[in-house]
């Protein structure tokens, strides 16, 4: 069936235009994750070593403090404050870093949710096409020959035995068709 052939290529032409735009969705390589976990190591690594003079330069300080070495505490306090700074912008960067490398993946996330949606959305738009489509074959192919059968029968029934019905195929309803002039 010529119309039957046109539809099958329309479906997969429209089929293949719903894959190709999910074969372009590039998700992160292992090398990128991998490029994101080095760098997020060697910022909290540097975080990690400036805490730790922190955490020393405050101990001697405290040890200072106990032992009532005034001069002691307030030698200290100038490289305390630096390093406690150092830390929290440490830490900032760290979590800048992070947010960078989420954002990024919540934008992956939103394109595949996009592509998605549109995918759906067209493939949905498709099949209400094709059920249309198929509705208009059968209302062709059973409707109106059933139409025609009967609308004889009643021309029949009406007394107008001169008319034949065009009978053609191997279908039930050119069975009935010829059943119908048979009795004509």
């Amino acid at each position: 069936n010529p119309l039957l052939d046109r539809l099958v290529g329309y479906a997969v032409r429209y089929y293949q235009d719903f894959v190709r735009p999910a074969k372009t969705y590039r998700a992160p390589t292992p090398e990128e994750r991998a490029a994101f976990w080095e760098r997020m190591h060697s910022v909290l690594t540097t975080a990690f070593e400036v805490y730790h003079r922190y955490r020393d330069g405050s101990e001697a300080q405290l040890n200072a403090n106990a032992a009532g070495d005034v001069m002691g505490v307030e030698n200290r306090n100038a490289d305390v404050s630096r390093l406690y700074e150092e830390t929290v912008a440490g830490i900032e960067r760290a979590r800048e870093s992070l947010d960078e490398n989420v954002a990024a993946g919540q934008r992956g996330v939103a394109d595949l949710y996009e592509r998605s949606r549109v995918s759906i959305g067209l493939t949905l738009a498709a099949a209400v096409a094709l059920s249309l489509l198929i509705t208009v074959i059968i209302s062709r192919a059973v409707v109106r020959p059933l139409e025609s059968v009967m609308g004889f029968a009643e021309r029949v029934g009406a007394g107008d035995l001169s008319q034949t019905l065009d009978a053609r195929g191997g279908d039930e309803i050119a069975r009935l068709g010829r059943a119908l002039n048979g009795m004509v």
